[in-house]
């Protein structure tokens, strides 16, 4: 997709390093909430020169999970979509930098986050 003369990847990359520069982070691996947060962690991790892993894994055979009719389905579904790769997470300061354009992600992004409160994840 293109931005004006400018791909949508190369701006949400820039978008990560911006954000680096202004709120720079004192970690082990940058892991990003896929997948449209893929890009920004990529330029976030390279402004801070600091290690870009795919920690967390999207499930592709589960739908959109923001459209099912109740919350507790749709917090069901987020729990079976994003699953921790446990080899890269484990023993780690763990900081997920994620630049969404919906606002439906927000019942995905919760979920992560209240996954991220379980005892793989260290910060």
């Amino acid at each position: 997709s293109m931005l004006g003369s400018r791909s949508v990847y190369e701006v949400r990359k820039q978008m990560g390093r911006q954000l680096a520069l202004e709120s720079p982070a004192d970690v082990d691996v940058i892991v990003p909430i896929p997948d449209s947060g893929v890009p920004a962690a990529l330029g976030f991790a390279d402004q801070l020169h600091v290690p870009f892993e795919l920690g967390i894994i999207r499930n592709h055979y589960v739908g959109r999970t923001f459209i099912e009719p109740t919350q507790t389905i749709r917090s069901l579904g987020v729990k079976l979509k994003h699953n921790a790769n446990r080899a890269i997470v484990k023993g780690k300061r763990f900081r997920a930098v994620a630049l969404q354009e919906q606002l439906a992600v927000i019942a995905t992004r919760h979920g992560i986050a209240q996954d991220a409160q379980r005892p793989l994840f260290i910060e």
